[in-house]
């Protein structure tokens, strides 16, 4: 199994070609992966034919309380709360009966177990919306939070 040549662990995942020298690797069968856990980009020796993924990220599914507040403060309806789905290392799905729009942006607190403190993502952005689905993409996170995000992943990547 093809490991991460950043941190050694074996969670990567073919991404999409970039550019015309990409393509003729690809034609010598070395392509484009990613990381899951501390997404580095690394071009890789493969063995199977290769198609464009959707995503870059797997998501892994998470049931978690999550708070949403809006940015900027002066929206009248400054938070909505809402139940984690799936995560990643760039986006993550939650269930909200909330109204908002794509292109609105959020800050995102993610209440985890065991009286930890909540994961705070500075800034997100609505992408999707399906019913009470909502698909966020993270646009700004502190190093120090996306280390304890990188070990939620892990932990629920285990786990499954």
């Amino acid at each position: 199994m093809l490991a991460c040549p950043h941190c050694g662990i074996a969670l990567v995942k073919k991404v999409p070609r970039r550019g015309l020298r990409e393509y003729i690797l690809s034609l010598l069968t070395i392509g484009p992966f990613r990381c899951q856990v501390c997404t580095h980009r690394f071009l890789a020796f493969k063995w199977w034919p290769s198609t464009n993924p959707s995503r870059e990220y797997d998501r892994v599914p998470a049931r978690y309380p999550v708070l949403l507040s809006a940015i900027p403060k002066q929206f009248k309806k400054q938070r909505e709360e809402g139940t984690l789905l799936d995560i990643s290392m760039r986006g993550c799905a939650v269930k909200s009966n909330g109204l908002c729009h794509k292109g609105q942006h959020f800050c995102v607190r993610i209440q985890l177990p065991d009286q930890e403190p909540p994961i705070e993502i500075d800034d997100v952005i609505v992408r999707t919306l399906t019913g009470q689905r909502i698909g966020l993409e993270f646009l700004r996170i502190r190093h120090e939070e996306e280390t304890r995000l990188r070990e939620l992943l892990l932990t629920l990547m285990h786990g499954s």
